[in-house]
């Protein structure tokens, strides 16, 4: 790590603040010589945990940054392989849960923009959303007045990792994600839950249960309890 950005991030966990220049600052100097290393990345996130009120553009560069960091470490780049995996998921994780959008927002942007990543990493990060629904409560529940079934920033993360590049069966459902989905059908079927959650369940478990799943062979059961659904 170079001494401008340790500096400059040692005085942004001291002032527990970042600001536009600040951001720009660590931008030229994160990148200054094409990559990012694992202390300049331990850096980020420990200016992240400590600063109050983080602002969307910080929030925007330590997703970025962060992102970079954990898909092209490794060669190739654009695969995460299990090592890397289990360090950005020990390093995210307080007690089996993601306690900020940011954390919870860069596992999924790694899973978007990597060719391929481990399952673990995967299961992690839907857990996280099946746990916020189960319990309406975590980072996907924040400033929520109503403690609805399952929320629009719900709905799009489960999307967004489920229909991943890097996801079980890319742009396809497969088992695991299938039943994930009939999961949180269940713990949400009387709860107020948002428009989108529906063409979700239906379109996600529809694909899996009409074909797409190879040698898998749906449950009867399941496919009784979609009709029922729909």
């Amino acid at each position: 790590m170079s001494m401008e950005f340790g500096d400059l991030t040692a005085q942004i966990t001291g002032e527990r603040l970042v600001s536009a220049a600040g951001i720009a600052e660590l931008r030229r100097l994160g990148w200054a010589d094409g990559r990012m290393t694992p202390d300049e990345a331990e850096a980020l996130f420990v200016a992240n945990e400590i600063s109050d009120a983080p602002d969307p553009e910080w929030c925007d560069f330590f997703v970025e940054a962060l992102t970079s960091f954990v898909v092209n470490t490794v060669e190739p780049r654009g695969y995460v392989d299990a090592e890397m995996a289990e360090e950005l998921i020990a390093r995210v994780d307080r007690d089996g849960r993601v306690s900020t959008m940011t954390e919870l927002e860069l596992l999924v942007r790694v899973i978007e923009t990597a060719s391929n990543v481990p399952a673990s990493l995967r299961t992690y990060a839907v857990h996280q959303v099946e746990e916020a629904v189960a319990m309406r409560d975590g980072p996907t529940r924040q400033d929520e007045v109503d403690r609805c079934g399952i929320n629009q920033t719900e709905v799009d993360l489960l999307r967004r990792v489920i229909l991943a590049s890097a996801s079980e069966r890319p742009a396809r459902i497969g088992k695991a994600e299938a039943e994930l989905l009939f999961r949180i059908k269940d713990a949400t079927l009387y709860e107020a839950n948002c428009p989108d959650w529906s063409d979700l369940f239906v379109k996600g478990v529809g694909q899996y249960l009409l074909g797409f799943a190879g040698e898998e062979s749906p449950d009867i059961e399941r496919m009784r309890e979609l009709e029922s659904f729909m």
